[in-house]
Order: C-alpha cells, then sequence, then structure tokens
C-alpha cells in the first residue's frame, strides 16, 4: 500500500493501533475505519491502522483482505493514497512478545493517536445446551443478549513466560490475552500516545482545559473493547485472574469496565499515573475509554453450520422483539469503538463531562440502523451518577436491574480503586522479570 502522499505529521495523519486485527470484530473495525475517515475527513488528512496479529500469514491475509477492501472503497486513486498500513506479528499470552512489539512501534513511530484493544479469547469450552435451548424459548431476548449457558474453562494458564524460571507466578491464559497483555503493552505506547491527538478537532491541539480540568484539545486515546455480558457476579477482586471460576470471559470484560470506568477517580490517580509513567514529562496523559460491540456473531466460539444458523435466528428474532443490542454482523457492532477512535475530543468531553463517563456501546433499531449508545454497568449505571436511569431509560436492562444507589457507586468506585492497586502491582512485577532477561 503506497505511503500517504502529504508529510506524516500529527496534524495531518491519524495514527491508530488495532490488536486482532485479521478476523471477526477487529477487521470489522479496520473497514468501517477506513470507510467512516474517507468519507468524514478532509483531504487534506490520512489515515495509518497499525495492525497486529499472531502470525506473518495471518498479516498477509489481513493485508491483502484491506488492500482490496480500500480499492472497493476509495473513489479514487487518491483517495486511495490516503490510507496506509503497517502490521506487527503480536501474541499477548506471551509478555516478552507484547514488550518486543511495543519496542519496535516505538522506534518505528514517533505518535499514536489511538489504541484499540480488540485481541481476546473466549476460553469456552461449549454450552449447556438443555439450558440454552430452554432460555432461548422462554426468554429470547435475555438469553441471547446476557447468556447463562457457556461452559468456561477452568485454571487456563500461559505458557511459561520466561525460560528457566523457577517459581514463575501462574499467569491465566484468558486474563492475558483479554486484559494483561494489553495493559503491558498500552503502558509501554504511554508516550506515543501522549504526542498523539494532533489531528482531532479539525488538527486544533489548543490545549485548553474543560470544567473537570482535562484538555480539551487533542490526545490520545486508549480504547478497550469490552463486553454487553460483564455480570459483577463473574469477577471477584480475591481472584483477579479468574482462575478459580469458570467464568474468565466475563471476568475480564467485566474488570475491564473497572478499569476504565474508575481511570478518573482521585482515589486512583497514583495507580494511574504509574500506569503512564512513559508520560511523565508530556503535558498530558491519554485518556481510557470502554466500547462493546453489541451481540455479535463471530468464531470467537466456533459452532457447526447449522448451529451458527440457529444462533444468527435466535439474534434476529431478539432484534425483532425490541433488542437494541443484537447487532449480527461485525461490521454494525463496530461503530463504537471506531466512533470513540474518530469522534472530535471535544464532542467526547462535552458527552462525559455532562453525564459522567460511560460504557459505550454498539446498538441498533428494528430495522438495523446502527448508533452508539450509552450502557449500564453494574455499580456504575450510565455514568457513575445516582438517578440517570430517568434519563436514558430502564428499557433494554438485565432483567433484575435495579436502579443504582449512592451506596453501589461509592462500592463500585472502591473496587475500582483496589483494581488498579492490583493491576499496577501485577504489571510492575511482570517488567521487572522482563528488564532482568535483558540485563542477564
Amino acid at each position: 500500500m503506497p505511503s500517504p502522499s502529504s508529510p506524516s505529521t500529527p496534524e495531518t495523519t491519524l495514527r491508530i493501533l488495532i490488536t486482532g486485527a485479521n478476523t471477526g470484530l477487529g477487521l470489522a473495525i479496520c473497514k468501517r475505519m477506513i470507510d467512516e475517515f474517507l468519507h468524514s475527513r478532509p483531504a487534506s488528512q490520512t489515515l495509518h491502522l497499525l495492525l497486529t496479529t499472531r502470525s506473518s500469514q495471518k498479516s498477509s491475509q489481513t493485508l491483502s483482505s484491506l488492500r482490496t477492501h480500500i480499492a472497493c472503497t476509495a473513489s479514487s486513486k487518491s483517495q486511495s493514497h490516503r490510507i496506509s498500513l503497517s502490521s506487527y506479528e503480536l501474541d499477548l499470552c506471551s509478555l516478552p512478545q507484547v514488550k518486543a512489539a511495543a519496542r519496535k512501534i516505538c522506534t518505528e513511530h514517533e505518535y499514536l493517536d489511538a489504541t484499540i484493544c480488540n485481541a481476546g479469547i473466549a476460553g469456552w469450552l461449549g454450552l449447556d445446551w438443555w439450558r440454552a435451548v430452554w432460555d432461548v424459548i422462554t426468554e429470547p431476548v435475555q438469553s441471547t443478549t446476557w447468556p447463562r449457558f457457556n461452559i468456561g474453562s477452568l485454571g487456563w494458564v500461559t505458557k511459561r513466560q520466561i525460560e528457566g524460571e523457577r517459581e514463575e507466578p501462574r499467569l491465566g491464559q484468558v486474563f492475558c490475552a483479554n486484559l494483561f497483555g494489553h495493559w503491558i503493552l498500552a503502558s509501554l505506547l504511554g508516550e506515543l500516545l501522549a504526542r498523539g491527538g494532533g489531528a482531532f478537532d479539525g488538527g486544533e491541539n489548543t490545549g485548553g482545559r474543560g470544567r473537570e480540568g482535562r484538555r480539551s484539545g487533542g490526545r490520545g486515546r486508549l480504547i478497550w473493547t469490552s463486553s454487553i455480558n460483564t455480570p459483577a457476579t463473574s469477577f471477584s477482586a480475591r481472584d483477579l485472574q479468574c482462575l478459580d471460576s469458570r467464568e474468565g470471559y466475563d471476568s475480564s470484560k467485566r474488570l475491564t469496565d473497572i478499569l476504565a470506568l474508575a481511570s478518573t477517580q482521585p482515589g486512583a490517580d497514583r495507580f494511574v499515573s504509574s500506569f503512564w509513567s512513559s508520560t511523565a514529562g508530556s503535558s498530558s496523559r491519554p485518556e481510557m475509554y470502554v466500547a462493546h460491540p453489541g451481540v455479535v456473531s463471530t468464531e470467537i466460539m466456533p459452532l457447526p453450520y447449522p448451529l451458527l444458523k440457529a444462533k444468527e435466528s435466535s439474534f434476529w428474532f431478539a432484534r425483532w422483539l425490541g433488542s437494541p443490542w443484537h447487532t449480527i454482523t461485525p461490521h454494525k457492532g463496530a461503530v463504537s469503538a471506531v466512533w470513540l477512535a474518530l469522534a472530535p475530543q471535544t464532542t467526547l468531553d462535552e458527552l462525559e463531562e455532562r453525564d459522567g463517563k460511560g460504557k459505550w456501546g454498539s446498538a441498533t433499531d428494528f430495522w438495523g440502523e446502527e448508533r452508539v449508545r450509552r450502557t449500564e454497568v453494574e455499580g456504575w449505571g450510565f455514568g457513575g451518577k445516582v438517578g440517570a436511569e430517568a434519563k436514558f431509560g430502564r428499557k433494554a436492562r438485565r432483567k433484575g436491574t435495579g436502579d443504582l444507589t449512592q451506596k453501589e457507586l461509592e462500592e463500585f468506585q472502591d473496587l475500582g480503586v483496589e483494581c488498579w492497586r492490583a493491576m499496577e502491582q501485577l504489571r510492575v512485577d511482570w517488567m521487572e522479570k522482563l528488564n532482568g532477561i535483558e540485563r542477564e
């Protein structure tokens, strides 16, 4: 793919890193990003996508797919020249490889405008079919939005990270793939993200500050991919990596929500500063956001063709019954992550200053027209503000969910600080081990 024809600067080139870009939601995010960029940004701006996959073969296939998409989407050759692609091999369950990939990216690029943490694994062994059939028949919307019939793995751990290490602590495989590998990566890329954001708000980076003291001009964004199904019962701070439970996927996504939403809490500030320690010399630090794709049909858990079609049919039926969360296709599911990556910084600041820090979900109407919608989180509500249900509505909620109380909010805030402390301690411990390899 040709390089952008204009010089690559933070004001003219939007540079975005997307993990797990080879299939499903990740590939859809890339394609939708290209489409919306070409249709919404001025011709003076260019887009540089940095993609990660787990092998050179997957990288080649992804680049080929995206180049074909660009050729079909761009209205002219000059339009296609506005998009450039780079790829990196990255296994998020290998912390030495995560560190090496981060070093390579930092060497080759001066800044990043956004990083979308999309890659992950489900860790499911199968389904409880009797319960699945019963639940879908009796509660089609609830059961396909917040399923209770996935059978998760128990105690899965990554391969040994450091050869020769005698007493290496266990590292949960689902936890590492979905969250901790990204946690290490994002922290190492902090300096690049702190230099980014110049292309937001039309390239104007005034350095002004909003009512909460946050800079309203451009700044880099760390966008976490969560799930709509993140029940509070799936996560325990005493089992951070969910090694003693079969809810590893839901637990990792619940923890993702907690960390992103608590990132602006005063009690967590010293741990957030530790996470972004590489940005110490910068005038601002990156902003964290969290998105989810709604209910999408992907190959995260492979199914035989007849069962795949039965699953998709149940999703369509749920949408026709009034569910806003059944986006079904990865393209529609990608709308929230792409919106968070491309929206003007002033728009995001105004929304979150007015209604609180949100979890942004992909949604559709009956006809499948997609949009971005705030999503309720247990203990946080729609934005960490008691009484917000009256504004955002009480429809499309998980069965049994009550309105947010002040006590629940305070407990969530305390949990957020504790999770930030634990995650940062885990990161520091592992970074000491990884740095020790290099010293040897």
